[in-house]
């Protein structure tokens, strides 16, 4: 039995395009490095020049507590040290923040180990606009470094 032109692409074709919507449908993933770079408290925040900024940037504020729900689990999903920070910022830092974190480093920073963590947030009425970079002591949960910038 021969199969008709055409039609045995089809399925595969359906399958191939549901999948990517899904993929598409996922947002964005938590950016973790466990790069073991090494800076200074002063050369740390070239960081938040170096990163992309997520594509969450911009939507409204409203929206951050969601975002930031799926950012933490995934970023918990990622186990080990990753699962660690998850837990620092769910404790540290209240769910209804208007903040959504999208990327950190594990790193050293003035001899000490360190995440460098990014997040966007906004006004209470505004939109995901600005960026803070946080640098927590590993060991300790500390906070060594805050920076924010438009």
């Amino acid at each position: 039995m021969r199969p008709v032109h055409g039609t045995a692409s089809i399925p595969v074709t359906a399958l191939l395009l549901a999948v990517s919507v899904l993929a598409g449908c996922g947002g964005a993933r938590f950016e973790y490095q466990a790069s073991g770079n090494e800076y200074t408290l002063e050369s740390v925040r070239r960081v938040t020049a170096e990163v992309a900024e997520p594509e969450f940037k911009g939507r409204p504020t409203s929206d951050a507590e969601s975002l930031r729900h799926d950012q933490l689990v995934d970023l918990r999903a990622k186990g080990g040290e990753a699962e660690r920070l998850a837990t620092l910022l769910t404790d540290s830092f209240p769910g209804e923040s208007r903040s959504v974190p999208y990327f950190a480093e594990e790193a050293t920073v003035d001899d000490h180990p360190a995440w460098i963590v990014m997040e966007v947030w906004g006004s209470a009425e505004g939109e995901l606009e600005n960026t803070r970079m946080w640098v927590f002591d590993r060991d300790t949960g500390q906070v060594l470094l805050a920076t924010s910038s438009r």
